[in-house]
């Protein structure tokens, strides 16, 4: 599957974006990037899950974090989660709309074929693109 850059849509968007990677038991900091204005002016801090690797068939928890320029967390906040095509029939996000509550939507990844997996996160007028590489369950020498 061809690599597309989805990076460009966040420019101008003025988000601080964290990447988080969610393991079974805790969170783990992978970087930060700052971008521009805020979004709609609301000057929200979005950190979502940095791009991952999970087994074939194995859950993979997402998690969203969203707060306000004063770093509290922001509730009743829709987060919508996708797996784009070509891999709609082969990966699924459950729910695939959460609510924020205390800040946070979490959702789980899962997917029955092995290969990079490119996810849709948008939450009001941003929209975000992670990739997920879904491993093989043959071990490779």
């Amino acid at each position: 599957m061809p690599r597309q850059d989805r990076g460009h849509g966040w420019r101008g968007w003025g988000l601080v974006v964290s990447a988080w990677l969610l393991s079974s038991s805790a969170f783990m900091l992978v970087g930060c990037a700052a971008r521009g204005q805020s979004l709609a002016a609301s000057g929200w801090h979005v950190q979502v899950p940095a791009a991952s690797q999970v087994r074939r068939l194995h859950p993979l928890p997402l998690t969203v974090r969203l707060s306000d320029a004063a770093g509290q967390p922001v509730d009743g906040v829709p987060v919508r989660f996708r797996p784009l095509p070509p891999w709609t029939a082969a990966a699924e996000v459950v729910p695939d709309t959460v609510v924020t509550r205390h800040g946070q939507a979490t959702a789980t990844f899962r997917a029955t074929a092995a290969g990079r997996v490119p996810v849709e996160i948008t939450i009001a007028n941003l929209r975000k693109v992670i990739d997920i590489t879904v491993l093989d369950d043959t071990p490779r020498f």
